[in-house]
């Protein structure tokens, strides 16, 4: 398979790219990466699912039907191979595992591995020992690199993993400007002007936090009459019925919107009074770096480190405590300051493949 003169070879490989912030992020670098400067490749353990819409049509994808990460090792190490990669790029531990184990079989390449979870979020009280840690740690120094989104999750990785300094690289997510104004290009206000809006974007499962926010969010309607919440994302395990029966029991089921999976969250966003992070972890919170972009007013729990960076201190609620999230809730409904601190978090993300590809394959 040739390239042309100049032009770089990166492979991204993941198992099926379904809905999630990791998978997310990795379409968003796909989009903003300049094909006239990269011949971009999908590797899917499984199959392509959720965020088809994501992908670029330049990117040529590679689906290997096979259920398990374990049992890719002899085809994936074959297109690798025969695509002679300058970068092999992953944001998911099996598949950073996967591209090490081929490297020995399948010709040079640098293996670059987003992390996408603050360590210590994963195991509490620093209970790295079980044998999936102990094959991570082993497998996570052959890395070229590991991208860290905070400071605060590279100090973690370098400790837990002992990954010298110099491999782990902090770039924040870099958000896709151009794709969400295309989604915002005719949009119109979806909600009721008679209304006040408070909106919350997250896959319906328990580090999200959904039922801190409904409770929270009882505390709110009584305060606020006309107020209704809007919940996107897809269900998981049957949690969006737990929180219907939770808004039924406080009385604000009338007032609660499960709108499910949306490709388009952002016209729901711009057009909100508020969005709510609600999260009990996050590596980092790709949604508010989003609604940062789209003016939102928001809140969000300090469920890492960098959401104090991100937002003003008295916009910042402490995790499963929903009156002080209610509390910090009503500050950004009645003030007219903006909740964002002032400081650009936009990464570099895209430079840097740039920069350590230049030299990457043999003269």
């Amino acid at each position: 398979m040739t390239v042309k003169k100049n032009m770089r070879r990166i492979v991204f490989v993941d198992q099926c790219l379904d809905a999630g912030g990791a998978e997310r992020v990795m379409c968003t670098i796909m989009r903003m990466l300049d094909p006239a400067k990269f011949d971009i490749h999908l590797i899917l353990v499984t199959e392509l699912r959720t965020f088809r819409y994501l992908v670029p049509r330049e990117v040529k994808i590679h689906e290997l039907g096979i259920k398990k990460t374990s049992r890719a090792f002899f085809l994936y190490s074959k297109i690798i191979r025969e695509l002679k990669p300058d970068i092999v790029f992953s944001t998911s531990k099996r598949t950073t595992i996967l591209s090490i184990l081929t490297r020995p079989f399948s010709g040079r390449f640098k293996i670059v591995s987003r992390y996408s979870t603050t360590p210590s979020l994963i195991a509490p009280n620093n209970k790295f020992l079980n044998w999936r840690s102990i094959i991570e740690k082993n497998f996570y120094k052959r890395a070229d690199y590991v991208i860290a989104q905070t400071e605060q999750m590279a100090r973690e990785i370098c400790h837990y993993y002992r990954i010298p300094m110099e491999k782990v690289v902090t770039i924040l997510n870099p958000v896709d400007i151009i794709y969400i104004n295309d989604c915002l290009k005719n949009s119109k206000n979806p909600y009721s002007p008679e209304t006040l809006n408070i909106v919350a974007v997250g896959t319906l499962y328990p580090p999200k936090g959904f039922d801190t926010l409904i409770l929270a969010f009882g505390i709110i309607a009584r305060e606020f009459e006309n107020c209704n919440l809007w919940v996107i994302g897809r269900d998981h395990e049957n949690n969006e019925a737990l929180l219907r029966r939770q808004a039924e029991r406080l009385g604000v089921s009338n007032k609660v919107n499960f709108l499910g999976f949306k490709k388009n969250p952002y016209v729901y966003m711009k057009y909100a009074d508020l969005f709510v992070l609600s999260s009990r972890r996050e590596g980092l919170p790709n949604v508010l770096l989003e609604a940062k972009y789209l003016g939102c007013k928001a809140v969000g729990t300090n469920c890492v480190e960098v959401i104090s960076t991100l937002l003003k201190p008295k916009f910042v609620s402490l995790v499963d405590d929903a009156e002080n999230l209610a509390s910090v809730m009503n500050k950004a409904l009645t003030c007219d300051e903006p909740t964002f601190s002032s400081n650009d978090f936009n990464g570099d993300l895209i430079g840097f493949l740039e920069r350590i590809t230049v030299k990457s394959k043999p003269v």
